[in-house]
């Protein structure tokens, strides 16, 4: 008898899911997206940089939008306490 079907397709590797997000009113941060079901957190730079945080609370994320420095509080908040990869 075969093995049953898995109820979803694994990622492919390489592939990144996509993130909805918005623009965000900072003079580093073009962009901040957030998927409260993966906690995942992309923050776009005005450079170009776009990264992807695993595991980011929603506190964080809410926090963020709100913050006077957006990239102040990536880089007290964020950087270098949640995974990350740059994905573009």
């Amino acid at each position: 008898m075969p093995a049953p079907l898995p109820q979803r397709a694994p990622r492919l590797r390489g592939a990144v899911p996509r993130i909805r997000r918005q623009p965000i009113r900072s003079t580093s941060i073009h962009e901040v997206g957030y998927d409260p079901d993966t906690r995942m957190l992309d923050v776009k730079f005005i450079g170009g940089g776009l990264y992807r945080y695993a595991d980011v609370p929603p506190f964080l994320h809410e926090a963020l939008l709100i913050a006077p420095s957006p990239g102040r509080f990536v880089n007290e908040r964020i950087r270098g306490r949640f995974g990350c990869h740059r994905i573009g």
